[in-house]
């Protein structure tokens, strides 16, 4: 589970509620549903935030982490550990597919664009 977290007090705030009854997560974030977005999917290591170089394992809660793009806050409550290779079903593997699409397309386009439009600075200030 990866809690995405408008502020950092709620952060702390679900940070503290998960850490004495991690099985309550439902029941705290429904409390808070208007500043918290819990997303559980299956994740690559590199994925979860807050894990940084610790080895994951099952139970774990990881610490809260900036996200410097919205100045949103973040951590994940590891349910599952997967230690070994495995093939991914459809449905568990088609998010990661488009996003890896999407992100070759947008590179394309973006040079595309810089062929067409080169970008020049005028430095006259």
């Amino acid at each position: 589970m990866i809690f995405f977290c408008s502020d950092q007090a709620t952060a702390t705030t679900l940070h503290n509620q998960l850490k004495k009854d991690p099985a309550g997560w439902k029941k705290a974030t429904e409390a808070l549903s208007e500043k918290i977005v819990a997303d559980s999917a299956r994740y690559e290591w590199e994925q979860i935030p807050g894990l940084e170089k610790a080895t994951p394992k099952a139970g774990m809660l990881t610490a809260s982490t900036t996200n410097q793009g919205d100045n949103t806050f973040s951590f994940s409550y590891i349910l599952k550990v997967y230690p070994e290779s495995s093939t991914r079903s459809y449905n568990e593997a088609k998010g990661l597919v488009m996003n890896d699409y999407q992100e070759s397309l947008e590179k394309k386009w973006i040079q595309d664009l810089r062929k067409k439009y080169p970008v020049v600075i005028d430095r006259k200030f």
